[in-house]
């Protein structure tokens, strides 16, 4: 979804993200509505604690025409896991015949954003479980429409990014990984309105972190 991070009378900037299968692309999108000339325009992201940053090809911003779209892209990816935070910076432009004018924006990012489905066999799974030390377990409280089977698969499919590796009755493996390249197991059961929950890691603080975020899902749906 494209989401206004900040304005004037001359200019818009929104921003929206790309969930690529290997990182995520963070685009701003500059408007001119002012319909006068913009002579030039730069936009920077800030250094950021847990992100690697990275402008990409085709990001500069030439003179536009009046009313005209530019864009910005950049990959970011996570270098430490955490629950959520923000990246900032600011986009500086002048028009013709004026001084520049600076404008600040920031962007939330959640974990999810670095999660991705990972696609492995059943035996795979059960290799990779064993050879895991970091878990945490939790029972979640759900609503009656979440109770059954597959809405709460369908939830932990497409709200946190899981891959379904099997289901065997009222029981289910889920596989995820957190880019570049960290796997998390789940481990869950259905019982009566509530949701088994079990996470397993080689990443030590990242099945709290996704707990965390399973809950917040399963609440919200």
């Amino acid at each position: 979804d494209l989401v206004e991070v900040c304005h004037n009378e001359t200019i818009s900037v929104s921003s929206y993200k790309i969930w690529k299968d290997d990182c995520l692309i963070m685009v701003w999108s500059v408007s001119n509505k002012s319909g006068l000339e913009l002579k030039s325009a730069n936009l920077e992201i800030a250094p950021a604690e847990n992100f690697k940053i990275t402008e990409q090809p085709g990001c500069c911003l030439p003179p536009t025409e009046a009313g005209s779209i530019k864009t910005f892209q950049y990959s970011v990816q996570m270098e430490e896991p955490f629950t959520e935070g923000n990246l900032s910076g600011f986009i500086n432009y002048q028009m013709m015949d004026t001084p520049s004018v600076q404008l600040e924006f920031s962007v939330n990012l959640s974990l999810l954003d670095f999660i991705r489905p990972l696609k492995i066999s059943t035996e795979n799974f059960g290799k990779l479980w064993l050879s895991f030390a970091n878990d945490v377990k939790q029972n979640v409280k759900v609503s009656e429409s979440q109770a059954a089977l597959p809405s709460a698969l369908k939830t932990l499919q497409q709200k946190l990014r899981l891959h379904v590796v099997e289901i065997i009755g009222n029981e289910g493996l889920l596989a995820c990984q957190l880019l570049p390249s960290i796997p998390c197991l789940l481990h869950f059961r259905v019982h009566g309105d509530v949701l088994a929950l079990w996470f397993r890691s080689s990443c030590s603080p990242l099945p709290d972190y996704l707990l965390y975020q399973c809950q917040k899902v399963m609440e919200g749906s």
